[in-house]
C-alpha cells in the first residue's frame, strides 16, 4: 500500500532547508523597528535551535532586559533584569533540535515552551520590559559605565532556524500546531519571520 495521510502537518519532500551556524564568534541581531511591534505588550518569539555542549553560559536569546540562556551544564534559564528565574529542568544543549518559544502575556503570565512543553509559567509582572533596539540571538549585550560601548560575551555555538516573532500571545496547543509548518507570512500577529531559505540573510 503506497497511500499515506498525515494530519495537521505540513511535508516537503525533496526539500532543501536551510539554517544559520553560528560558531561561537558571531550573533544574530534584528532591529526591533522594522518589526513594527512594541515589546512591551504582548508578545511571543520562537525558534529552533541544536545547540552541543557549550564551553560556559551562552545566550540564546535576548529582548530588552529579558533573556534566555544555556547555562554550565547546558540547561535552559532564564532571566529578567539580571535576575534568574528558574526553568523547568531541562537540557537544551544535547546536539538535537528543539522548539523554544517564550510568550509573554502582560495582564497575565509569561510562559516558556520547550518542544510544545510548558517549562516555565510565572507572573508577568515580574519580568521585565523587553522592549529594546535589537533583538539578540547568540549573544549577549550589556552596557557598563565604565566603557563607552556595549560589551557582547556569552556566545553561543548552535545552528538556529525559522525565528518567528508575533505581537500576540502562543498558546500550547497553538505552538504544538504551528512548530512544523512552513508559515505562509500573512498570519493574523505575524511580525516577523526568518526561515532562513536564502543563501545569505541580506537577500
Amino acid at each position: 500500500n503506497r497511500h499515506m495521510t498525515m494530519e495537521a502537518e505540513n511535508w516537503y519532500f525533496e526539500n532543501k532547508n536551510k539554517a544559520v551556524v553560528l560558531d561561537g564568534a558571531q550573533y544574530m541581531s534584528i532591529s526591533t523597528s522594522d518589526i513594527g511591534i512594541s515589546m512591551d505588550n504582548d508578545y511571543a518569539v520562537e525558534m529552533w535551535v541544536k545547540a552541543p555542549a557549550q564551553t560556559g553560559q551562552a545566550q540564546l536569546l535576548q529582548a530588552g532586559q529579558v533573556a534566555l540562556y544555556i547555562d554550565e551544564n547546558g540547561k535552559l534559564q532564564m532571566t529578567s533584569n539580571g535576575t534568574d528565574i528558574p526553568v523547568q529542568d531541562i537540557l537544551l544543549a544535547d546536539n538535537a533540535w528543539h522548539h523554544v518559544a517564550l510568550s509573554i502575556i502582560r495582564n497575565g503570565n509569561a510562559n516558556i515552551y520547550v518542544d510544545g512543553i510548558n517549562r516555565l509559567s510565572v507572573g508577568a509582572d515580574k519580568v521585565a520590559s523587553t522592549s529594546g533596539d535589537n533583538l539578540f540571538i547568540g549573544v549577549r549585550r550589556t552596557h557598563q559605565d565604565s566603557y563607552p560601548e556595549y560589551v557582547f560575551d556569552r556566545y553561543l555555538t548552535a545552528t538556529i532556524d525559522e525565528v518567528r516573532i508575533w505581537h500576540a500571545t502562543m498558546s500550547a496547543d497553538l505552538i504544538k500546531r504551528q512548530r512544523n509548518m512552513r508559515l505562509t507570512g500573512t498570519e493574523p500577529g505575524l511580525g516577523a519571520s526568518y526561515p532562513f531559505e536564502r543563501n545569505t540573510l541580506d537577500e
